[in-house]
């Protein structure tokens, strides 16, 4: 006889199996089947073709300008006759030894109230003049003013002798000279116009020595070795000078402001005196990279056992790879290519490259 607490004992135990067998009871039609959402595959991404083209940058990308410093202005330097000055303020500045814009700034910004020679009035005048000349031409952004170089190499000179040499290099606009000088230079012959500028530059080479090699230092520091170091540590002379276009905006004045260089530098180049010259006209950044340079270029003719011998540039870059390889040797990617293309000692056409003569 089952009592009330009975009962409740039974139904406060539990074996655990009662929801497996009530299974047995259930109606297999009222089952449903489970659907499971599959993830959709990823799609393999394409597969870029694989290119064998010899990593040469573009000559846009060669010649972007990047430089790791700038060169302070060179119209501080600049004598002060380029401010337009009244003769009597002039004179004044000159009595005072002040020569440059550079000493007649410094010369404003102290802190004296008066100076021998110039009066409140010239004192004004000099600081509108200075002001004015150095308006929007501020050192934050990499340049070079070659007028105001040319200016100071040239200022010693007196007016016939800088005209003489600012002309010969198409920069006569940077100097002023009288009616009458003009006609008198106007009657020299070939010969003695010849012989002036001869003198002259001698004169300069002389007065400015110091000033030339601490300029020509400065622009290599901040700006050339840098650039030519990040294209693959060696350039060409055209490449330069479209560089030194750059830094200047002026094409006119940079091909000017080269030849007076170039002139002052006899008799080496211009760039001999701030690269290190590998072949005419090709610079390396430092005596390190020319020494590879030099090297691909002899592995590289090793290979020409005749004249007319002609290869694939991708196929004499990979047997002279398979040398250095050889010899633990590692260079930066794409310095062979770019030696073999540029060294006077091959010619590279149609992607074909042959020693001293064209493969056509």
């Amino acid at each position: 006889m089952k009592t009330k607490h009975s009962d409740s004992a039974l139904a406060g135990y539990s074996h655990g199996l009662e929801k497996v067998y009530a299974f047995e009871t259930v109606d297999p039609r009222t089952v449903r089947t489970l659907s499971v959402e599959t993830a959709a595959e990823p799609q393999a991404a394409p597969k870029q073709a694989e290119t064998t083209a010899v990593h040469t940058p573009a000559k846009e990308e060669q010649l972007l300008f990047s430089f790791v410093a700038h060169l302070p202005s060179l119209r501080l330097q600049e004598p002060i006759e380029v401010l337009g000055l009244t003769p009597f303020a002039q004179k004044g500045l000159l009595s005072l030894n002040k020569k440059t814009v550079q000493e007649a700034l410094e010369l404003i910004r102290s802190n004296q109230r008066t100076h021998k020679g110039l009066g409140q009035g010239h004192i004004e005048e000099i600081q509108t003049k200075i002001a004015a000349y150095l308006h929007d031409h501020t050192d934050n952004k990499p340049s070079i003013d070659f007028k105001a170089l040319c200016r100071i190499l040239c200022h010693d000179l007196d007016s016939k002798e800088r005209y003489i040499v600012l002309s010969s290099c198409s920069l006569q606009s940077l100097t002023t000279i009288s009616a009458a000088e003009t006609a008198e230079i106007e009657r020299w012959t070939r010969k003695e116009r010849l012989r002036c500028l001869s003198a002259a530059i001698t004169s300069c080479q002389t007065k400015h020595a110091d000033f030339l090699k601490a300029i020509l230092k400065q622009i290599s520091e901040a700006y050339l070795i840098s650039w030519v170091q990040q294209r693959h540590g060696f350039t060409t002379r055209a490449e330069l000078l479209q560089c030194m276009q750059g830094l200047s905006g002026d094409p006119q004045a940079v091909k000017g402001a080269i030849l007076l260089l170039e002139l002052l530098c006899s008799p080496q180049t211009l760039f001999d005196r701030v690269l290190d010259p590998i072949e005419p006209n090709v610079y390396a950044a430092n005596s390190k990279i020319k020494e590879d340079f030099l090297y691909i270029c002899r592995q590289g003719a090793s290979y020409f056992y005749h004249p007319f011998v002609t290869y694939p540039l991708e196929m004499l870059v990979q047997f002279i790879r398979k040398d250095l390889t050889r010899k633990w040797i590692g260079l930066e990617e794409g310095f062979i290519e770019k030696v073999l293309t540029t060294s006077s000692r091959f010619t590279y056409s149609n992607r074909q490259i042959c020693l001293g003569i064209s493969p056509n």
